[in-house]
């Protein structure tokens, strides 16, 4: 369930436009990046619970320890922000802010647990 839903956002999250907001690109793709993210880390949890087992992919302590490093650093920044607001939900115009790289993050770490499972001998 896990793989087709992130199949899914990531085919249908570039193709959203809606022509009546003020912003036909970015607001759209931002809305459904975020719900598409939350729907793939509930079916992460239900697919963990139903399988009783929980790992993120195999990949090298490096990577994490890098991605750790710039979430801190994502995270200092937005606390020292003179605009927290901007910082944390972005600008109107480009919604590029600390929620929005956790979301791409999250989307990431999802991508890489679903697809890099090693196939079970039926």
């Amino acid at each position: 369930m896990l793989k087709k839903l992130l199949t899914l956002t990531a085919l249908a999250v570039p193709l959203i436009v809606i022509p009546q907001v003020h912003l036909t690109f970015e607001l759209p793709k931002t809305v459904a990046l975020y719900a598409f993210t939350i729907l793939c880390v509930l079916a992460f949890f239900v697919d963990a619970i139903k399988n009783k087992r929980f790992s993120w992919g195999i990949l090298s302590k490096k990577f994490y320890i890098f991605l750790s490093l710039y979430l801190i650093s994502l995270a200092i920044s937005t606390a020292f922000s003179l605009q927290p607001h901007t910082a944390i939900f972005g600008s109107y115009e480009r919604q590029q802010g600390l929620i929005t790289f956790i979301s791409y993050i999250t989307f990431l770490l999802l991508i890489i647990s679903a697809f890099s499972e090693k196939k079970k001998d039926t």
